[in-house]
């Protein structure tokens, strides 16, 4: 739930990084949303020259669409975003065209392989 408080693991480098920009003694990294966001946030949309500007959720849908795009599971994506139900979590996860391309290709490769092995390629219905 968006009360709740849970133990989300991290890369060593996030680790690390977090530490540096952390307030001495202070509880959370990012104190108390979304004014501990803001400002770095507006700093960083101004630099970055984008036409969109970025909000701090976005970084969710991101997370969520790079680990779907690396291969990683939707139910291990579903609990690490801290989703109740799978649906949610799709709508979280948004592919690119090359990897939609890349899955083809995988299934290509696949089919490929098993003529060349077994002589036939399995039929489908359209």
């Amino acid at each position: 739930s968006k009360a709740a408080i849970r133990a989300v693991p991290m890369t060593e480098e996030v680790v690390e990084t977090l530490q540096t920009v952390r307030r001495p003694n202070a509880e959370f990294v990012f104190g108390h949303y979304p004014d501990s966001v803001k400002k770095p946030l507006a700093i960083a949309n101004e630099k970055s020259g984008l036409m969109k500007k970025l909000r701090f959720h976005d970084l969710r849908h991101s997370f969520a669409s790079q680990l779907a795009m690396s291969g990683v599971p939707i139910r291990t994506i579903k609990d690490l975003l801290g989703h109740s139900t799978l649906s949610m979590s799709l709508k979280y996860t948004h592919l690119t065209e090359d990897t939609r391309r890349e899955a083809i290709g995988t299934l290509e490769s696949k089919l490929v392989q098993k003529r060349d092995t077994q002589g036939t390629v399995p039929r489908t219905i359209s």
